[in-house]
């Protein structure tokens, strides 16, 4: 059962991009999602990802998703910030445990 979901952030565990974290753009079906890097893999050229090759995170950025549904416009560089924000929040959540 596919249990990812729009606007979260994943890493890719194996393909080309194996260490690089993602977003989730669409969900295709039960087994595959498109996601985007906002550098190598752009919203024009989305990657469609096997969901057994992506880990998942607890991040999820539902502002940016509701954006795109309502039909406003995206940039690259909106999913980086969006990248770059949520790992900055897993990188303070994970420092955050260990004090």
């Amino acid at each position: 059962m596919n249990d990812f979901k729009l606007g979260q952030i994943v890493r890719s565990k194996s393909g080309r991009d194996k260490g690089c974290w993602l977003l989730v753009i669409e969900i295709i079906d039960d087994k595959h999602v498109l996601v985007v890097d906002g550098k190598v893999r752009t919203l024009e050229k989305p990657k469609k990802k096997n969901i057994r090759h992506l880990a998942k995170t607890k991040q999820i950025d539902g502002a940016l998703i509701e954006k795109m549904l309502n039909g406003q416009y995206i940039t690259d560089l909106d999913i980086r910030n969006t990248i770059a924000i949520k790992m900055n929040l897993m990188l303070k959540e994970k420092n955050g445990k260990e004090h």
